[in-house]
This record gives structure tokens, C-alpha cells and sequence, in this order.
């Protein structure tokens, strides 16, 4: 007898494990390149139903699952920049959905709370806490699935991210709560009560997408207003020749050749991809003189990408730096990347670390990266305009400080080639279209690789399309037609910045001290009575 128990209890723990897993992959789907946004209203029940009256020791074990199996398949794609890296990254991401299921299963056992009141906050909560902890890596928080709808995505004008991660899980949650009252056959007033949540929910659903269709329109801009024409030019540089001295000549030569088709288009800045130039600018000879003798003879300005060596009393700092050199202007202005891959561009506890695993040196080129000062702003006709590098886009908080000191348009320039033909380009750009649409400001991406193309303040983007049709690894360039920023006024979320995200962690610090006093008390007084 006690066999045959013991093999029914594995066997729902496989079932629950699966359940696990369903929703895992179904929130996969949610992003690029997939974008399946039917299923974005019952994505979390699988996980819901497996979690929701187990032990708080399996609850953690079926959450630890989800996460593993919902990261492998959002970021398998940094396998190929490091295999171990990416299965510790995905360990260490997988704790903060873990985190996730155990607290609402807590909450509920504690206090007796729905997860339509504990699922948004501690979703939130983890969220934030992913954002925030070791610099975070805030890559496709769960609010990016609302991309696919044009008008609820709107909403992030006012929530930024965060707040659409919020929606998404409370209408996960009064889903799942009307489908397990109708299937444990309750009557009566569960059924009600579960009903009028599930008809409310949408219904305020419906009144926010109305809305939503509003600010579309009212942020759409005015095709006879002023543009700034901007070229962009995707290289299509191989990562393993990017730095190989032996390739030096032929990366030139390519850039020279797009520069001088683009300038045939009479645009007013072209722009090159992160860490486009080779060699040291204002160092290294030749690549110093491409540059300069290309902006003479075509009088039009760059924008590029390239490490910079700055020497301050003996002292070498490194920079990963966006150049821009105007023509007839000796001063060459340079931005620096202010957030730094940890592991990539710069080793975090570099002399503790080193002792244990001497071979972190040869990670990042030369010495560690170092940090710029701050965001700035460039000009270009009548327009202001501030830049971002790489990954810098994926921090809402990062961002939001360039409209906020006067900016017309955001200019992003990156290499995504490290995750060749995967999903990662396709993310990436989708992130940096939620910018625009939170701080209502033009969003221009210039990409290595691709995806390179705009996104305008209502949400609508261009990209370029090589000759075969596709956006990553094709060579060219697009003319990006930018206009100037239509709000005069910032947006709330440009001026508050994540609310949300900081009050959820409020909130959940609250119900995890009131629960964890109330469930102190109660075992005292179980103890008391045992005595």
C-alpha cells in the first residue's frame, strides 16, 4: 500500500513538473522571434495549477524548473560567447521565478491570500530584484509580450515595463482563478464572485486598449513635420574578424564603401555600428585618417563606434566610446558607455577573482573597461540628440535620463554578431522599441549585424531588409527619417521612472514580514499547546 503511494505521489510530481514546463514554453513564445500573443491571458495557468496547494519544498523544486526551462530558452543564444556562462546565468536567472512561485504558494498558506492579490507584486517584486541585483539583466521582462498589441502597449507612457508585467500576471491570475473554481465544481458564490473578477478584468481591458488607441494617434507623427535624414549602415562584420589585425584594411575599405553610397543620399549624419572602427581613433594612424579624410570630402558627419584610450598621468583607461567628428570642427566629442557588461567588458571583484580563476584576465581586451561619467547630448540641424551603446537600451532608467535633459531622438549603436542567427537581434530591437514608446521619443538603432532600423514615439518601426529579405547578416543601409520629439511635455514614466516595479518591492516586503510574523505566532502557540 504504501508502494503504490508513494508511486501515485512521483507521478503527480512528474505531472506538476510537466505543467511546468508547458508554461516555461509558452512564455518563450511570447517573445521574438516567435511573438505568439493569443496565448499571452493563460500563459501562466500550467504553472499556477502545479503550484497552488503543493508543500512549499515541492513548490520551490517546480519553480526552479519553470525558470531553468524558460531561461535555456530565452538566452540560449549566449552559447555562443560562453557555454559555462551561460549555464550559470541561467542557474542564477532561474531563482528569481523560483522566488516567484514560492512566494505566492507562502502568501496563500500564511495568509490565506489569492494569487490574484500576490501573483502581480511578487512577479513584479522578482523583477525588480532581477533588474537591480549585480547590474542587473533586465532582458525581455514579461511586460515585452504586449509588443504584438499596439495599443495596450501604449500603457508603458505611464508604467514603463513593470506595469505591463503587472497586467499580464493579474490576468493570468483572475484566469486561473475562474477556471479552478469552475473545475472543482463549486456553486454558488465562488463561481460568482470568480465570474464578476474574470467580466471586470476585461472589461477594464477593453477600456485601456480604447485608450491605448488614443495615445497611438496622438503620438503618430506628423508626416509635414521637420526631419533629421540619418543614414545607417549595417557592415555585417564577422565577429572573429573584428579584431584580427590581418582584416584591419578590408573592415575600412567596407565602411568606406557604404559611407560613400549612403552620402549619396544627402543624409545629415551617418552613423556606424558599436566598436565599428579598428584600432585605437586618434592612435591608430590609418583608421584615424579613413575617418577624417572621409568627413572632409563628403562634408557630412559621422557617428561611430570605437575603444578609446585616454592617458591621465601614466595611468591607461579604456572606454567602449561612440565618436562623433563633424565637418570643419577640430573637437572631436566622445560618449562613453556608462553600463559595462560584467564579464565581458569589465570583471567585477577583479583581484579576488583572479586568484581563483587566473584565466578571467584574458575575458576582457586589454585591462578592464572603464566606466563613463554620464549620458550627454549631440546636435545635429536643429535637433538634440543623446547615445546609448550596446545593451544599454535594455535599462528603462538608463534611457529615460536622455530625454529627460532635452533630447529630440535616442541614437542606439550595437553588435549583436556574438549570437550569430539566433533570437537575441529580434529581442533586442524589441526592447529598444518599448523606449520609444515610454519616454514618446524617436529610437534610432544602428546594428552590426542588424536588426538596424527606428522606432518612432507611437511604436511603428522601419528596419533594414537585405537583398535576400532578412534583417540580421546582410550588408547595406537604410535612411532613417526622424522627427523631432511632438510632446513638449515628458512622460510620466520619462519623469517618475519605475513605480511599479518600486512599489511592488514595497508591498512585498510588507506581506513577507506580516506573514512571516503571523506564521511565527501561529507555530508558538501550536508549541504551547503540544507542551
Amino acid at each position: 500500500m504504501l508502494r503504490k503511494l508513494s508511486f501515485l505521489s512521483k507521478k503527480t510530481m512528474v505531472f506538476k513538473l510537466l505543467l511546468a514546463l508547458l508554461s516555461a514554453v509558452c512564455l518563450v513564445l511570447l517573445f521574438a522571434p516567435f511573438r505568439f500573443y493569443p496565448i499571452v491571458w493563460v500563459v501562466l495557468l500550467p504553472v499556477f495549477f502545479a503550484i497552488d496547494g503543493e508543500n512549499l519544498k515541492k513548490t520551490f523544486l517546480i519553480g526552479y524548473f519553470f525558470g531553468v526551462v524558460f531561461f535555456s530558452g530565452l538566452v540560449y543564444w549566449l552559447v555562443y560567447v560562453t557555454g559555462i556562462g551561460t549555464v550559470l546565468l541561467i542557474l542564477y536567472l532561474s531563482v528569481y521565478l523560483c522566488l516567484f512561485c514560492f512566494s505566492i504558494n507562502w502568501f496563500k498558506k500564511s495568509l490565506g491570500l489569492n494569487f490574484v492579490f500576490t501573483a502581480p507584486i511578487a512577479w513584479c517584486f522578482s523583477e525588480y530584484m532581477l533588474n537591480s541585483v549585480m547590474t542587473g539583466f533586465p532582458w525581455d521582462n514579461l511586460g515585452y509580450a504586449f509588443l504584438p498589441d499596439p495599443y495596450l502597449s501604449q500603457l508603458a507612457q505611464y508604467s514603463g515595463v513593470a506595469g505591463l508585467s503587472f497586467l499580464l500576471v493579474l490576468g493570468n491570475a483572475v484566469v486561473y482563478n475562474f477556471v479552478k473554481t469552475i473545475l472543482i465544481g463549486r456553486k454558488g458564490g465562488s463561481v460568482y464572485y470568480a465570474t464578476v473578477w474574470l467580466v471586470l478584468f476585461f472589461a477594464i481591458i477593453f477600456c485601456l486598449r480604447l485608450h491605448g488607441r488614443k495615445l497611438k494617434d496622438r503620438f503618430k507623427p506628423d508626416e509635414r513635420s521637420e526631419c533629421v535624414r540619418i543614414a545607417l549602415l549595417q557592415a555585417n562584420i564577422s565577429q572573429c574578424q573584428k579584431w584580427d589585425e590581418s582584416f584591419k584594411d578590408e573592415i575600412i575599405a567596407k565602411y568606406k564603401k557604404l559611407t560613400e553610397s549612403a552620402a549619396k543620399e544627402n543624409p545629415d549624419l551617418i552613423v556606424w555600428s558599436e566598436s565599428s572602427l579598428p584600432g585605437f581613433f586618434q592612435y591608430d594612424e590609418k583608421s584615424t585618417y579613413a575617418v577624417f579624410s572621409l568627413i572632409k570630402e563628403l562634408k557630412i558627419p559621422i557617428l561611430f563606434g570605437g575603444n578609446r584610450l585616454k592617458i591621465d598621468k601614466g595611468n591607461y583607461f579604456y572606454y567602449n566610446s561612440a565618436y562623433y567628428v563633424k565637418p570643419n570642427e577640430e573637437k572631436v566629442r566622445a560618449y562613453d558607455k556608462i553600463h559595462l557588461v560584467p564579464y565581458g567588458e569589465y570583471i567585477p571583484n577583479r583581484k579576488f577573482l583572479k586568484r581563483l580563476f587566473p584565466s578571467l584576465e584574458s575575458v576582457v581586451p586589454f585591462e578592464d573597461f572603464s566606466f563613463g561619467d554620464g549620458v550627454d547630448i549631440f546636435d545635429i540641424k536643429d535637433f538634440k540628440f543623446g547615445v546609448s551603446i550596446c545593451f544599454e537600451d535594455i535599462f528603462p532608467d538608463l534611457i529615460r535620463n536622455i530625454p529627460k535633459i532635452g533630447a529630440d531622438f535616442v541614437l542606439n549603436i550595437t553588435n549583436d554578431a556574438w549570437y550569430m542567427k539566433s533570437g537575441a537581434p529580434y529581442q533586442h530591437f524589441d526592447m529598444a522599441t518599448l523606449r520609444a514608446i515610454e519616454n514618446r521619443i524617436s529610437y534610432v538603432r544602428c546594428s552590426n549585424t542588424g536588426v538596424t532600423g527606428y522606432v518612432l514615439p507611437d511604436g511603428e518601426s522601419e528596419c533594414f531588409h537585405g537583398k535576400n529579405g532578412s534583417l540580421i547578416f546582410e550588408e547595406g543601409f537604410m535612411i532613417a527619417k526622424v522627427p523631432k520629439n511632438r510632446s513638449a511635455v515628458n512622460t510620466f514614466y520619462t519623469i517618475h521612472g519605475d513605480l511599479i516595479g518600486k512599489a511592488s518591492f514595497n508591498v512585498y516586503l510588507l506581506l513577507f514580514m506580516i506573514s512571516f510574523v503571523y506564521s511565527l505566532r501561529k507555530f508558538l502557540v501550536r508549541r504551547r499547546l503540544n507542551a
